[in-house]
């Protein structure tokens, strides 16, 4: 029982869920190469770095007052994140496919929980969380540019998966706006992004592609790559290193960049309390109007839109209409 409700519903013949001819993309040797090759510079970067990262002075002057105007946003975002979290879990139970849950999208959501629970973690295992989860945003805003959404079938599966995907990019916006540990500065710093780096580099490479290869399951795409991806190929694996390193600086870079403009131009660190709540305003209607779009216009099943079965039903009845009004041969 308990493994049906972990991989019992997999559908392995589609490929990007995994499978014998997923797990074939690959051979055994050319995956071992790049492990051996892989996970010792990790290892030696993150040896290297961890000293420097604990000894980082961290910052301890959040911003009082967005806090306090903000306090009943932030319980409210706490709130979305466990709703859209307890739904991606309730359909991956009813599937049968919890093993999906160790994808790092699904682990970006429960650090962001983390760091939303007040005071559960000391500030400098706070300030490491909250720099993992924004090096984790690149890889949700990849799914959200290259969303790979053939495996959900059940009515509203595809709909959890472009909402929990823009939660996880938007949240962060309330946590910046607080300042302290959770500021630009904790996580835009060369010796974090090393670690994070090799963090991930080390779980993608260890236990993702171990529970993966026992299971056939293609976890994080460490099987075989997703229909969306552009790198596909013998060693999609090593592009994906290079791109998503680079785009990890990219999208650092952007955070920490508008994060400063807001800062001078808003004068944020005073008045970014009323600034987040029309932001957060901004931020339901966009989901809700997501939500929406997808629930009533996208068949998860077959992928038609209700718009263009609506057209199609339109065009049968004015096809049977001109049929009756159709004179008959004499």
């Amino acid at each position: 029982l308990k493994m049906d409700l972990i991989m019992g519903g997999v559908n392995f013949s589609d490929p990007s869920s995994g499978g014998d001819e997923c797990f074939h993309y690959l051979t055994v040797y050319q995956r071992l190469v790049e492990t051996v090759f892989v996970l010792p510079v990790a290892i030696l970067q993150l040896c290297y770095i961890w000293p420097k990262a604990r000894n980082m002075e961290v910052p301890h002057a959040p911003n009082f007052r967005a806090y306090n105007n903000c306090k009943k946003l932030g319980s409210f975002l706490l709130f979305i994140l466990i709703l859209v979290f307890a739904v991606e879990v309730s359909y991956k139970v009813r599937t049968g496919s919890l093993i999906f849950l160790l994808n790092p999208c699904h682990v970006a959501t429960m650090l962001e929980i983390l760091l939303f629970c007040e005071n559960l973690l000391p500030p400098s295992v706070a300030r490491l969380v909250f720099a993992l989860a924004m090096y984790f945003l690149p890889g949700a805003t990849l799914a959200l540019l290259f969303p790979v959404v053939t495996s959900r079938k059940l009515p509203g599966e595809v709909c959890i998966y472009w909402i929990q995907h823009l939660v996880i990019v938007l949240c962060p916006v309330y946590l910046l706006s607080l300042g302290g540990v959770y500021s630009a500065e904790s996580f835009y710093n060369f010796n974090i992004y090393v670690l994070c780096h090799a963090l991930m580099t080390l779980y993608s490479f260890g236990p993702l592609q171990f529970i993966s290869m026992l299971t056939n399951v293609n976890l994080n795409n460490v099987l075989c790559p997703a229909s969306s991806d552009p790198f596909q190929g013998y060693y999609y694996r090593l592009a994906a290193i290079g791109h998503h390193s680079l785009f990890l600086i990219l999208h650092s870079w952007f955070h920490y960049n508008s994060m400063v403009s807001l800062k001078q131009e808003l004068q944020v660190l005073d008045y970014f309390g009323a600034f987040c709540v029309f932001i957060s305003f901004f931020v339901i209607i966009l989901i809700i109007s997501v939500t929406c779009i997808l629930w009533f216009c996208v068949s998860p099943t077959d992928d038609v839109t209700v718009f263009a079965k609506w057209n199609l039903l339109r065009r049968k009845r004015s096809y049977d209409v001109k049929v009756e009004q159709r004179p008959l041969n004499q």
